[in-house]
């Protein structure tokens, strides 16, 4: 394993656990997507085009079997997650819930995530459901 993908697990497990102020997390956001890309251009540059026209178009086309597959996989994961029911605000499987450490820099996916939920939470509990399913 590379030792950056070591790294970006270890971030991703201390950006889990431990709450980073704001101020912290605005150095440490673009410095991540500038690390990564990086990286991704190090892999790049140290591609062999010979080595790769040398292995033929049968290993051209495992890989994109195998890319097509893991790109079908992810949407199929990501499909079957979106059609999850919403969790009811006051319980989870995990405990109570932690307090919202949203902030305005926060990724509009994520806002529009968080949006989606309250307001599935919200038809819930307008019509009388504690059921969770809108």
């Amino acid at each position: 394993m590379p030792w950056f993908v070591f790294g970006f697990m270890v971030m991703v497990v201390l950006n889990s656990v431990l709450a980073l102020p704001d101020s912290a997390r605005e150095i440490l956001v673009p410095a991540a997507s500038v690390l990564l890309a990086m990286a991704l251009a190090a892999m790049g540059l140290a591609t062999d085009i010979g080595k790769l026209r040398a292995m033929g178009l049968r290993a051209l086309a495992l890989g994109a079997v195998g890319w097509v597959f893991i790109t079908f996989v992810a949407l199929g994961g990501v499909l079957l997650v979106s059609k999850a029911p919403p969790v009811p605000l006051d319980e989870s499987v995990a405990g109570p819930r932690l307090p919202d450490r949203s902030s305005p820099r926060e990724p509009r996916l994520i806002r529009w995530l968080r949006f989606d939920e309250r307001k599935a939470a919200t038809a819930c509990l307008s019509e009388g459901r504690t059921d969770g399913e809108a």
